[in-house]
């Protein structure tokens, strides 16, 4: 109990930054959960190796299971705040910067602690940083998916229904689905279909259960307290061809437009 207990100020911290900047800073928001997105991925690069939570005897979840939420959640608050087609490949970018930013850092330093090129006063382990770099094609391609799959899910949902708290409803029952459809595909994506894979996937579904809960919790009482942001996002007529056939020049136009709305604001 004492360790479920522990978990939850985790996912509670996670999600205080964004909550508070979300409330706090409306002309600011955007810049700083972008900044936040990238910082919990670099983390999460990391915390996977360092500390995960026994919660019960058959649910572990590690600390980078714990960015990877966060991440997702993040991504949900971007895409209903922001309320702007760019969002999804700025998103990405972040994505694909960072995880060529893990490997490679993280590539120097295991090179730096094993060879003992550098003073290593705290003993540390160089297995801390070894990462794999098929583990992050897998993982990045999956976010890849499930964002753009939030996002036109959240398109096609806010067309046909205009009660905000249903809404808002459907919005985090579709993000916790994504954590669950990710315990799914990335053993399979990063080991192939194999028959001693099966209850290894199966064993791991409550844990993401468990994570989309815990998350989600929180960011329904935001959606509920800012109904606005639903709403808002629901008004922008946004449309599935705009999303997949955006250009670069356009998404550029589009983040000079959305600065300028801003500062006008």
């Amino acid at each position: 109990m004492f360790n479920f207990f522990i978990f939850e100020l985790n996912v509670l911290f996670y999600f205080l930054f964004p909550f508070s900047v979300c409330l706090s800073y409306r002309q600011n928001r955007v810049g700083a959960l972008y900044v936040y997105l990238g910082v919990v991925l670099l983390w999460g690069g990391l915390a996977g190796s360092i500390y995960s939570f026994k919660l019960f005897d058959s649910i572990v979840i590690s600390g980078g299971n714990l960015a990877y939420g966060a991440f997702m959640m993040t991504a949900v608050l971007l895409i209903l705040t922001e309320r702007n087609r760019s969002t999804f490949y700025k998103i990405i970018r972040i994505l694909i910067g960072i995880d060529i930013l893990v490997f490679l850092g993280f590539a120097l330093l295991v090179y730096v602690l094993k060879n003992g090129i550098a003073l290593n006063p705290m003993s540390v382990s160089y297995e801390l940083f070894e990462v794999s770099f098929w583990g992050l094609v897998v993982g990045g391609i999956l976010i890849f998916a499930e964002t753009m799959l939030l996002y036109l899910l959240f398109i096609r949902i806010g067309s046909k229904i205009k009660n905000i708290t249903v809404l808002s409803v459907l919005y985090v029952g579709a993000y916790m689905a994504a954590l669950i459809l990710d315990g799914i595909l990335f053993p399979v994506l990063g080991f192939g279909i194999r028959r001693d894979l099966l209850h290894i996937i199966v064993g791991g579904l409550p844990g993401k259960a468990v994570l989309g809960v815990c998350f989600g919790v929180p960011l329904m009482l935001y959606l509920l307290l800012n109904k606005n942001d639903v709403k808002n996002f629901t008004t922008m007529n946004l449309k599935l061809k705009d999303i997949v056939n955006f250009k670069y020049d356009r998404l550029i136009e589009e983040i000079y437009r959305y600065e300028r709305n801003s500062e006008a604001q």
